[in-house]
């Protein structure tokens, strides 16, 4: 890998990082209830998802969702069910007044479901990161260093 492919990254991974999705939204919204610090411990649990999904990339993931109909329609229709699953739980939650703070380790898990589950996440990694790869040499360890980056 080239450092020019990092200094190109760089950017665009940090404009997609901060583009608006379920996850911004969650931290928000847990950083409104529960504050900035606790907040911001939670996003581990989506740092943790994107390592997952780094390693399957790593793995080949992006290549299973390029040359195979079945798998891409089918990780869409998991999204679909997934979205269905959200909606459901919203419709029957009980909005009471009161505001119960999660604890730090429950914004962790919320962080890493919600980019667990969200089909978006696994198409723009698998579209995004190749871009950034020598496909001449081992791509393994390159999407390994893009994804620690």
């Amino acid at each position: 890998m080239m450092l020019h492919h990092i200094l190109v990254f760089l950017p665009a991974a940090l404009a997609l990082g901060a583009s608006p999705g379920a996850n911004n939204l969650l931290a928000f919204t847990s950083a409104a209830n529960s504050g900035w610090r606790r907040a911001a411990i939670g996003v581990l649990g989506r740092i943790a998802t994107w390592t997952v999904l780094v390693v399957l990339v790593s793995l080949g993931l992006d290549a299973i969702l390029r040359t195979s109909e079945f798998a891409f329609v089918t990780l869409k229709w998991l999204g679909v069910l997934y979205i269905l699953f959200l909606a459901w739980q919203f419709w029957r939650a009980d909005f009471s007044t009161e505001i119960v703070i999660p604890t730090t380790s429950r914004l962790m898990r919320r962080e890493f479901w919600t980019l667990m589950g969200n089909p978006k996440a696994y198409l723009l990694l698998t579209s995004f990161l190749p871009q950034f790869v020598d496909h001449t040499v081992a791509v393994t360890p390159q999407f390994l260093t893009l994804g620690a980056l």
